[in-house]
């Protein structure tokens, strides 16, 4: 560089630093998608131990560590993520989070990669102790993305299983998720066909369908007399009860649009009723 130049170094543009000033502290995050997962607990203590190993490997410092629970990374906007991720913004000295796989970090596809795009144009390296990747080089961040994307993928797969699976099963007239209100199941379990059997909530809300029906009083003084039998709801929830075709035998799913299902599980009402009840709706 000419003497002429050298006055104008004061004005050169500084890189991105993706190690700036060799800082070798880390956080470690971990995470499983269910409770059955966390409180199993080996597959959280298997990543923490390869996380660990990795950072010795490397000669990082682990200054904090993340999640330890529960997480689906179908999203991003996770409580301990969210958690890390401030942590790692305020505190400039640290330049690496270290996971256990890629898809532990996010199964997003897009919002992933978006994300550590951002981390690392604040010199913060997104690490796995399983796929070791170089994502300071523009080959390392494909490799890193791609990870990112079959993630993604594999989630839409399993979602379509899964779809695949609810409908089928509301056909045969079975109720999936949730078990509604004023029923108890009988036949608990993942995979299991639920065996449906009104309680004592539901026998209530028989007693709300019938004085509905036949006196139309207000969903107030409906609540306000049924307190006295038990009776603990708030009186809005009745407009959605009333309205749920569950609770006279009928099922109906945005999973299945345009079908309606005649249901296994007994009804807490008659069909004429219920359209009675939401006849006196209609007209309010």
């Amino acid at each position: 560089m000419s003497n002429e130049l050298n006055a104008f170094n004061g004005f050169a543009k500084k890189g991105i630093s993706f190690n700036p000033e060799g800082k070798t502290k880390a956080v470690i995050y971990t995470r499983v998608s269910t409770k059955e997962q966390a409180d199993n607990n080996a597959s959280l203590e298997t990543q923490r131990k390869y996380c660990e190993l990795y950072a010795k490997r490397k000669f990082l410092t682990v200054v904090e560590h993340f999640g330890g629970t529960h997480e689906s990374a179908k999203s991003d906007d996770r409580t301990e993520f969210q958690k890390m991720l401030k942590y790692v913004r305020t505190h400039s000295d640290v330049a690496y989070i270290i996971v256990y796989s890629f898809d532990r970090f996010s199964r997003t596809g897009v919002s992933g990669s978006h994300i550590t795009e951002q981390l690392k144009s604040r010199g913060v390296i997104v690490a796995s102790a399983t796929q070791e990747v170089d994502s300071t080089t523009s080959s390392g961040m494909f490799q890193q993305n791609l990870f990112f994307l079959f993630s993604k993928f594999d989630n839409e797969l399993r979602r379509d299983k899964t779809v695949s699976g609810m409908r089928e099963k509301l056909r045969k007239g079975y109720v999936c998720g949730v078990i509604p209100f004023g029923y108890d199941n009988l036949n608990p379990g993942k995979g299991k066909l639920p065996n449906l059997v009104i309680n004592k909530e539901g026998k209530l809300l028989q007693k709300a369908f019938e004085i509905k029906a036949n006196h139309n009083l207000t969903h107030v003084e409906i609540a306000r007399r049924l307190s006295k039998q038990g009776w603990t709801k708030n009186f809005k929830k009745l407009s959605d009860y009333f309205r749920n075709p569950i609770y006279c035998g009928v099922i109906v799913s945005s999973v299945i649009p345009g079908e309606v299902i005649e249901a296994k599980h007994p009804a807490i009402t008659s069909k004429e009723t219920f359209l009675k009840v939401n006849g006196l709706l209609s007209q309010k």
